[in-house]
């Protein structure tokens, strides 16, 4: 066999081989496509309901408070959930030990985080305790939520939101609320609080004002 046939046959293997993996890899290429969706579809399924809503409290002159929900589209069930975080909020300022209660499963515990100068403090209170402390107090204390984020799945449910806290009418600071919420026979209940305390956070993340025009 010539120099010229053999180097002909070997072209002719090389093209056939090309074409096969290019069919191989167009193939391939094919059915990553069409699985694409369906994965996207399966993962779907699995993911968590993520809603983010906002909440701005109206104060008018008198110190009256009134609640406005604003953006995103607010299912009744995300409502729900929220209403308790505010219940809770709304209790604390009245010193409402039983309104309070109807809103806590009372073995949960309450974490907060506090990064200071030289060293950064972790406290735990349960919520037994908590209520304890309400009752038993007298300063006035105001709690505010805004743009909360909500994530359900099934029965068990997490409030990620910027707050800011005031005593007696005096801005204390502000931080990041974490609750945990479960559905319970009597609906939604905070199973657990984290929260951190940032008294320079506030402008970060993104504070309202206290005071806004109806």
């Amino acid at each position: 066999m010539s120099k010229a046939t053999v180097f002909e046959s070997r072209s002719n293997k090389l093209e056939r081989g090309g074409r096969r993996l290019l069919r191989l890899t167009v193939g391939a290429s094919l059915l990553v496509f069409a699985v694409l969706p369906m994965i996207g579809a399966t993962m779907s399924e699995k993911l968590p309901q993520v809603i983010t809503a906002q909440k701005f409290p109206v104060i008018d002159d008198s110190g009256n408070g009134s609640v406005a929900w604003v953006a995103g589209q607010v299912t009744a069930e995300e409502e729900a959930v929220l209403a308790v975080v505010q219940k809770f909020f709304d209790t604390m300022m009245a010193r409402d030990v039983v309104g309070a209660g109807e809103t806590l499963i009372i073995e949960g515990q309450i974490a907060s985080f506090r990064e200071g100068p030289d060293r950064a403090t972790v406290r735990t209170t349960p919520l037994k305790t908590y209520l304890e402390g309400l009752g038993s107090g007298t300063g006035l204390l105001e709690e505010r939520m805004w743009d909360p984020t909500v994530i359900i799945h099934g029965r068990i449910a997490v409030v990620w939101t910027p707050y800011d806290f005031y005593n007696d009418g005096e801005l204390s600071h502000c931080g990041i609320d974490a609750f945990s919420l479960l559905m319970t026979d009597e609906g939604w209940k905070i199973a657990g609080l984290t929260y951190t305390v940032e008294p320079m956070g506030c402008e970060k993340l993104g504070q309202p004002a206290r005071r806004a025009v109806r």
